[in-house]
């Protein structure tokens, strides 16, 4: 008989071989034969069994109680079972299994059910795992002769429990715990149970990890187990970060700071068994092995031990780090008993039980503390340990100096954590309350707070002590996935975390990877996670339910977990970073080289990290550096931004901080379970806030405010630094780089390269060099094109190097050994000037031209001409040739006048004393004055030539509408007031021509002419201001209407155009209706106001024009 997982159904099988199901009311919901005839639901056809009285059946139901399992095993031990659905619906049956057990259990999550097979010929039995369908899916071998009695998973299907009872013992039970990894069965718990051993287990359906035990004399024993990780952190690396997983009676050790060995293997494997009969036992053991229940790890690569027998046993995992030893011999440094602790402590009232140790937690490399449970309470017992030297001859013996131990108290401490900066320890107990616990004077007094110095809200299953700005953080993650940091809520999905040097880190359920500086408050790193900072450095995305492992202490690993068990390796940017500066702030730049060449890190920080240390260790920075390609890939490297502000951007600005800070960071000691610690004047410094540069109001500045940070003149700066300090340290050995810190620099000097590579070549001739001559230009031509660099060896005038740049270029010979053959031809001075034609550097040619004599006169001024280079060669003919001069003035002037640059032309005409050119260029444009002023200056016209002059010069400005200069000269120079008047009164100018009347007593021009003038130009005044009118009254009485009909237009419609704004409904036709009315008749009014204005002025000049010539007639 079985219930059902929900107590709604029960199931039983009868003698009569049939299966009834029935209600918790006993009504019966179904009855079928155990051995049916007809095929199963799967298709799976039945296998035919004869039905005995002494046949064993079992049944086992699914933790969701859809499916139920009935196996049937008979006298021959073949066993097979068939799945029922919930309606008793035959599902599947499988083929007898030999050796086969009637203990059969279902896995919750999967649809896999485990049995047990003991094969004669085994001494250890096998757990079987099989699919619903009946196939066999796998299996692992137990480790201990016995018989199992009761298999159960927990109901997340991560833990196996299996109840063993020895053979030949009825007396004691075992159970042990198993669990899957990376597709290896570990195991990591052994219970052990005497005087009638165990009758039964049960997992709690809501506490995961909880099992309930009950035994023989009908006690209830409750367990609940935490996953955890067993690793120590060093922050100086020195023990390479041990971390050790349980198995059974062996230990699986790696050091993860060295290499990362995926489970289940292991860089060294510890086995404590049970020695033989010709051996001597390391172990006060019962006849069972004894299996590793727990282990503590410490400084110096120590390891405690507790076995299931009772016993701890102290190891050094340093003495094994090859790897290659199987045995714990190497390793052992002695076994703790509960009578050798009794000897030492005095003045106990109850004895200690090392056994009921828990929560270790060590204070040195030969001290730990830890809590005990006892039925009285719980005390802490701080253990103080020796042991002589190791020799061939000797074992290390252990033994027990010092016990301290605490007084009762009720409260259940689940975690202890041990932080040597308070000298104290800090546990929490299962109300998530955290205490401080003092333990001084070489662990001979232990006492309590009797307050918390925290709470959390509930339990917290990790929990750890770790540093940050504002001092001791405490740290804890509830079962809920509930982050806390000194009692604030981080994060309400964290599923695990971890402690680094420099970094407090987290993963969340969302599969991202979170980083708090320890530097920095807790404030300051919560308000980083806003979004719109967008801080890659923050924040990063990893693999869907990857667990945190552990850190790699003042280095750059973050070792993770994968769900299947593998071990994957990230070393996030902002640790890298961070090593870095600390690596540069040391001066340690060999070692800051390698790891931003390592991790592909720009190495233009190595200069923005600190640019002026940088500058100040420059002879450094190249004796570290050391090698030639090396620096030539940090000058390559180099661009005009300043890094350390846009991509390699600091959200925390711990480039703020002090170097010491920074500095000594490295140096922090940690506890037992990863706490960083400082001295006691380090902490003063940061409670105080003096080691930070950086004030409390500054604001962290936002990503995208970083701006692009260029910076100007740094390539040039660092290749001429650098070049320095090459040169000083060893000039030939570093040809390349000294080429390279050359042609790096913007404007590249190549000029000055090849120039190296002729003095190298000349001194080839005479002595051995490092770096020969072919050797450099080819790592010159890597650098710069092989054109320009042809081009730059033709500009310096060496045609054997021009032939050996040639040489290497793809160039055919049969185009450039002709052209050096003709240029080798031609005179020196000449052949400077045809390489510079062909550089086209065409002011250099003209130059050598000129000094090659009067020959190659008339090809210079064809060049001067054809290229415009008047400007430029101005010096030259002052210097070579300063007959030429007029000529050049002459040429430039005909050249500005081409380009309409009539000024210029004017200046350079009345230079070259062509001042009719210069009047008739000054005229052209309307510069009347310059005009005037050359023809009297110049050309020395007076009187009537020099009225008839400014006359021709005002009708000019007349009729380009420039009344207002028109009427200034006649009033100067001509003394003609009526023309002047005439001038005016077309310009507007009512109150200039007044004047001009009086002056010249022209007063009919008063009376008659200028009233007039003012009635024609009111009249057009009126005609456009009517007109303008007219047309914004018309686009007013439009706006209006189209407003009214959108007011009366139905509300379908209205909503319509809502829903469409581009739609096609009535409103939209009449706006666009209206707006083509509107610019109808704004273009026509537009129009006919415009044609009106001209034919009002046309009439009024051809009047003007007209009274002129009339006058003009008369005088």
């Amino acid at each position: 008989m079985r219930w059902s997982p929900d107590y709604e159904i029960v199931l039983f099988v009868t003698g009569g071989a049939t299966i009834i199901s029935m209600t918790r009311n006993w009504d019966v919901l179904s009855e079928v034969p155990l051995f049916p005839s007809t095929p199963a639901a799967s298709g799976d056809v039945a296998v035919a069994t004869s039905w005995h009285s002494d046949q064993i059946v079992s049944v086992a139901w699914r933790a969701d109680g859809e499916y139920n399992l009935v196996a049937t095993t008979n006298s021959k031990g073949d066993t097979n079972f068939r799945v029922y659905d919930r309606a008793a619906t035959l599902h599947s049956t499988s083929e007898p299994v030999p050796h086969l057990s009637h203990i059969f259990d279902w896995r919750p999550s999967g649809e896999l059910i485990v049995g047990v097979q003991k094969v004669p010929h085994k001494a250890c039995a096998d757990i079987v795992f099989f699919e619903r369908n009946g196939l066999r899916h796998g299996e692992f071998a137990l480790r201990d002769e016995g018989e199992v009695e009761e298999l159960s998973f927990n109901t997340t299907s991560d833990v196996l429990a299996v109840k063993l009872r020895k053979a030949g013992d009825t007396s004691a039970s075992v159970i042990q715990l198993w669990s899957r990894g990376n597709y290896h069965w570990y195991l990591k718990q052994e219970l052990r149970f005497s005087e009638g051993g165990v009758q039964t287990l049960k997992w709690d359906t809501e506490n995961h990890h909880r099992l309930f035990v009950i035994t023989s004399d009908h006690s209830l024993h409750t367990y609940e187990f935490v996953w955890d990780v067993s690793v120590q952190l060093d922050t100086d690396n020195s023990c390479g970060t041990p971390t050790a997983v349980i198995d059974g009676e062996a230990l699986l050790v790696t050091f993860l700071g060295r290499a990362v060995v995926p489970p289940p293997m292991s860089e060294l494997r510890l086995t404590f068994a049970s020695p033989s009969k010709d051996e001597e036992s390391l172990f006060s053991l019962s006849q069972l092995p004894a299996r590793i229940n727990g282990v503590y790890l410490g400084p110096k690569s120590r390891a405690l031990l507790s076995f299931s027998s009772g016993e701890l046993v102290l190891t050094d995992l340093s003495a094994t780090d090859d790897g290659s030893t199987t045995q714990a011999a190497d390793s052992y440094l002695g076994t703790i008993t509960d009578a050798m602790v009794s000897d030492v402590a005095v003045d106990v009232e109850e004895p200690i039980r090392l056994g009921n140790l828990r929560c270790v937690a060590f204070t040195s490399s030969l001290s730990f503390v830890g809590v005990e449970q006892g039925l009285a309470g719980n005390r802490f017992v701080a253990v103080t340990l020796a042991h002589s030297p190791k020799t061939e001859e000797t074992p290390a013996v252990t033994e027990v100096t010092e016990v301290s131990v605490s007084s009762w108290f009720s409260s259940l401490f689940t975690h202890v954590v041990y932080y040597q900066r308070e000298e104290a320890i800090f546990a929490q107990d299962v109300s998530g309350r955290v205490y401080r616990v003092l333990v001084r004077e070489h662990l001979q007094q232990v006492t309590t707070a009797e307050e918390p110095i925290y709470s959390f809200p509930s339990l917290c299953h990790y929990f750890n002590v770790f540093t940050m700005e504002s001092g001791v953080a405490v740290v804890g993650l509830s079962d809920g996935n509930k982050l806390y940091i000194n009692q604030k809520l981080i994060s309400a999905q964290c599923n695990s975390f971890s402690i680094h040097s420099d970094f407090f880190l987290y993963t969340t359920l969302s599969d991202k990877l979170y980083f708090f500086s320890v530097y920095r408050s807790l404030e300051e790193n919560i308000r980083l996670l806003d979004p719109s900072l967008k801080y890659t450095d923050v924040v990063r995305e990893i693999e869907r339910g990857a667990l945190l492992v552990t850190t790699v202490m003042s280095g750059t690993k973050v070792i993770l977990q994968m769900p299947r068990g593998n071990l994957e390796v990230l070393e996030p940017r902002g640790f890298v970073l961070c090593h870095l500066r600390r690596l540069l702030d040391k001066g340690m730049y060999r070692k800051a080289f390698l790891g931003m060449r390592r991790h592909k890190i720009s190495f233009n920080f190595l200069v923005d990290h600190n640019p002026t240390k940088f500058f100040a260790d420059v002879h450094k920075v190249v004796a570290d550096i050391k090698r030639v390609d090396y620096i030539n890939l940090l000058l390559t490297s180099l661009v005009e931004e300043e890094t350390s502000h846009t991509m390699f951007s600091d959200p925390w600005n711990l480039h703020t901080l002090s170097a010491a800070a920074l500095s000594n960071s490295a140096e922090l000691e940690l506890g037992a379970s990863a706490a960083p610690q400082l001295t006691p004047q380090q902490a003063a410094s940061y409670q105080h806030h003096t080691a930070f540069v950086m004030p409390d109001d500054v604001e962290l500045p936002r990503l995208e405010d970083l701006g692009s940070k260029r910076v100007t003149g740094k390539v040039n700066r660092v290749c001429t630094k650098v070049g320095e300090a090459l040169k000083a340290a060893d000039e030939e050995g570093y040809t390349l780089s000294l080429l390279t810190s050359l042609v790096r620099q913007r404007p590249p000097r190549v000029q000055e390269a090849l120039s190296r590579i002729l003095s190298i070549k000349e001194k080839e001739k005479t002595q051995e060099v490092a770096v020969s001559a072919e050797a450099a230009l080819d790592y010159l031509i890597f650098l710069v094109d092989v054109k320009d660099l042809y081009k730059v060896a033709l500009s310096m005038y060496d045609f054997p190097l021009v032939m050996l740049v040639a040489g290497k270029s793809q160039m055919d010979p049969k185009e450039y050994i002709p052209f050096l053959a003709k240029l080798k031809s031609l005179p020196e001075l000449v052949c400077f000037a045809e390489v510079d034609i062909f550089m086209e550097k065409y002011v250099s040619a003209v130059s050598h031209l000129l000094q090659a004599g009067d020959k190659y006169y008339e090809k210079t001024k064809e060049l001067i001409v054809s290229r415009s280079l008047f400007s430029e060669v101005y010096p030259f003919f002052y210097k070579t040739k300063p007959e030429g001069l007029q000529w050049l003035m002459e040429a430039h002037a005909e050249y500005l006048s081409g380009k309409k640059k009539m000024v210029e032309a004017g200046l350079l005409w009345t230079k070259c004393k062509q001042y009719s050119k210069a009047v008739s260029a000054y005229i052209s444009i309307g510069h009347w004055r310059e005009a005037i002023t050359v023809a009297t200056r110049y050309q020395s016209l007076k009187g009537e030539e020099l009225v008839k002059f400014c006359d021709e010069v005002a009708e000019g400005l007349v009729e380009n509408y420039r009344f207002v200069d028109a009427a200034t000269i006649y009033t100067t120079y001509c003394n003609d007031g009526e023309s002047a008047l005439d001038a005016l009164l077309q310009a507007g100018q009512w109150d200039e021509a007044l004047r001009v009347c009086t002056q010249f007593e022209l007063y009919s021009y008063e009376e008659e002419e200028i009233p007039e003038a003012v009635d024609s130009s009111l009249s057009s005044l009126m005609q456009r201001i009517h007109s303008k009118t007219t047309k914004v009254v018309k686009c007013y009485d439009r706006l209006l209407a189209v407003r009214f009909e959108l007011l009366s237009a139905p509300p379908e419609v209205l909503a319509a155009k809502a829903d469409n704004p581009d739609g096609d409904n009535f409103s939209d036709t009449s706006s666009m209706y209206s707006l083509q009315s509107a610019s109808s008749f704004a273009s026509n009014t537009t129009y006919s106001t415009i044609k009106s204005q001209q034919v009002a002025a046309s009439k009024s000049e051809r009047e003007l024009r007209a009274r002129v010539s009339k006058r003009k007639k008369k005088l």
